[in-house]
């Protein structure tokens, strides 16, 4: 199921990359300038970010996957009306509602996180990052050749064509929470239910993570807006594409080949610290322009250190908060990085023109260890599979397995009294998942110790 995941989410970023290069030919084509671009962008980020903790709560009540069907609906639907525009106005529409329905890479890292341990989830994560980055790498390269052969309308409405294998990958796609476990017919009618409004009512919101979050965006947005500017001015007089291309690449490899082995080493708070160091030493040789083979080294170093830091602030998400609470909290994180992309690049583009070209790098660098002092002043649960198990169908099921080897078949009326210690570590696991459902999940695994009860003594 998680791989069939990974290409949904890669099908989705090659869509979205094939019509990132024709920007500028939609805006030109209505005789608009540069500005209608950033308007076009800020569009998005904006409806995105009012639209994606909605859908957060929506996935927390609904499931993973319906969420993933509107993404995939929406973004189909936004490449139609792009392709058929008859007026920037319905740029702006397209815009909205490719916005408005991005809520799949949330849905798809709350998808994970249901499927996984803490000890393996970050890996999974990871790779899940890296298909977002080959859509994103390959896509707009792909965009740019077929440009140039067809007109860009034709480029859109192949990107919606594209929907079809997003459907076929769905139809195969289970949703990640089964409301009802079948225990092998040893112990049956027996539903699992998580039920959303039995939430601990004394859950506190990690402020801290939304924090991180918003600072690691303000950095990646920054660089977004001005890298390119900055580059050619400090740097390069000419075409930089083979520069920016290392800093997608290096990110690539990040995600596939260094961030698990890493991450199993450090552990979650170790990896931000990582990243966070990596980018704001990558950040303040940036701001200090001294050769282009060094730039090179800075920017892989802000890559690798970047999205350590993005796959970290997830994965770190799925540990702290509660799995009925998990859609909402990354749909928050997600409008933080779209605050980021609105209000990074203004604030940074003011510190460029008044203070100096180097300004808005330093600036981002302290705040990179603003994220290090953070991470280090607050306490993460214990990383063991206990409470891996609470927001993991597997770790459900594998505790139902062995409450059912315990109970056996109704025909049997003695056991061993080995099989007490069973008992107890299935009772404690299915215990943590029904403090956190305590409705029909907990009364079942009530009725059914106290009909075992006679014959295990």
């Amino acid at each position: 199921a998680i791989y069939i995941l990974y290409l949904i989410m890669f099908v989705d970023f090659f869509q979205w990359g094939l019509l990132y290069p024709l920007m500028t030919k939609m805006v030109q084509e209505f005789d608009k300038g540069i500005t209608f671009i950033g308007v076009l962008s800020s569009t998005y980020a904006i409806s995105n970010g009012i639209a994606t903790p909605l859908l957060g709560v929506l996935m927390d009540r609904i499931g993973r996957k319906p969420v993933l069907i509107i993404s995939v609906a929406g973004h189909t639907a936004g490449c139609i009306v792009t392709g058929a525009a008859q007026s920037y106005e319905f740029l702006i529409a397209s815009r909205i509602i490719i916005g408005i329905t991005g809520g799949s890479p949330i849905a798809a890292a709350a998808y994970v996180a249901d499927l996984t341990t803490e000890e393996d989830r970050p890996g999974y994560l990871t790779r899940l990052q890296g298909a977002h980055f080959l859509g994103m790498v390959l896509g707009p390269v792909s965009g740019a050749v077929v440009s140039d052969l067809v007109d860009w309308r034709v480029v859109c409405y192949a990107a919606a064509g594209m929907a079809i294998f997003n459907v076929i990958f769905l139809v195969f796609l289970p949703e990640s929470q089964g409301f009802a476990q079948d225990t092998a017919g040893a112990v049956e009618d027996v539903t699992v239910v998580v039920q959303d409004e039995n939430v601990d009512e004394d859950f506190t919101w990690p402020y801290w993570i939304f924090f991180i979050a918003f600072f690691q965006g303000l950095a990646f947005a920054t660089f977004e807006a001005l890298g390119t500017v900055y580059i050619q001015d400090e740097y390069f007089d000419g075409d930089i594409d083979s520069v920016i291309a290392s800093f997608s690449v290096m990110a690539l490899f990040t995600n596939i080949f260094f961030y698990e082995p890493i991450e199993q080493r450090v552990g979650l708070k170790g990896s931000i610290i990582i990243g966070a160091v990596c980018a704001s030493a990558a950040l303040v040789g940036i701001g200090f322009p001294v050769s282009q083979w060094l730039l090179i080294v800075e920017l892989l170093f802000f890559s690798f250190g970047e999205n350590f830091l993005a796959v970290s602030v997830t994965s770190i998400a799925t540990v702290v908060l509660p799995p009925s609470r998990l859609g909402s909290g990354l749909g928050i994180i997600s409008t933080l990085a779209d605050a980021a992309a609105a209000v990074g690049p203004t604030a940074a583009a003011a510190a460029y023109d008044y203070l100096s070209t180097s300004a808005p790098w330093f600036a981002n660098a302290a705040l990179k260890l603003v994220c290090v002092a953070i991470v280090c002043c607050v306490q993460l649960p214990t990383q063991a599979t206990d409470s891996a198990t609470l927001s993991s169908d597997a770790g459900r099921a594998t505790a139902a397995k062995d409450i059912a080897e315990v109970a056996g078949s109704s025909g049997k009326q003695q056991r061993r009294p080995a099989d007490s210690s069973v008992l107890l570590g299935a009772l404690s696991r299915q215990s943590r998942c029904a403090m956190h459902a305590p409705g029909g999940f907990g009364s079942a695994l009530v009725g059914l110790i106290a009909r075992r009860q006679p014959t295990q003594g």
